[in-house]
């Protein structure tokens, strides 16, 4: 079994690593295909909400993003799948999560539509669903996991803090409670890929 987040392991044990980094950039290609049409379908529910340019921007950057990480994809594929290179690799995928995550929350922060409740609620749907999908993508590594997860949807969690009357309170300890299940769901499968 994988030490620590799902690393290489130490010692003289069997190193499943470079098998986990395999298995994350097999299943990216389907979640980043998902990452872009979520991302179109979002920006067309808040395009008469919010200024428009922004959304363009920020679509921008999403697919920019998207096509410089099937760009890496297909650099690992064309790598050598050696037990060096492969830690390599999974730090390179991390920081990509880490960065997508950003982008994600970022809409909360700078594309919130604050005169529209069910605009939130749809924006906080879409970011839900980003997290709960990228279980099955990238539990398998514990730290790509929560590299994405946690920037994705804490701040729309924050917001709705903020906020603070009694509809977004309860909204907020909602997102509060699927943030635990999702995590507890995310490490369950984690302890399962890695339990033989």
């Amino acid at each position: 079994m994988p030490a620590g987040g799902g690393g290489p392991s130490g010692g003289g044990g069997v190193d499943f690593y470079p098998e986990q980094v395999r298995q994350l950039y097999s299943f990216l290609p389907v979640a980043l295909i998902a990452n872009v049409i979520n991302a179109v379908i979002l920006v067309a529910v808040l395009w008469w909400v919010l200024p428009q340019k922004p959304l363009v921007t920020w679509l921008f950057v999403i697919l920019t993003l998207t096509a410089g990480r099937f760009v890496l994809i297909g650099r690992y594929k064309a790598a050598d799948a050696s037990r060096k290179s492969s830690r390599i690799w999974g730090k390179l995928l991390v920081a990509s999560n880490l960065v997508s995550g950003v982008l994600w929350g970022s809409l909360p922060i700078f594309l919130f539509p604050a005169d529209s409740m069910p605009h939130q609620v749809f924006q906080a749907f879409v970011i839900g669903g980003m997290v709960a999908g990228a279980i099955g993508t990238f539990s398998n590594l514990r730290l790509a996991f929560t590299a994405y997860a946690v920037p994705a949807f804490v701040p729309v969690t924050v917001r709705f803090f903020i906020l603070s009357d009694r509809t977004h309170l309860a909204m907020a300890v909602m997102c509060c409670l699927f943030f635990v299940l999702v995590f507890m769901s995310a490490f369950r499968n984690y302890r399962l890929n890695h339990s033989v």
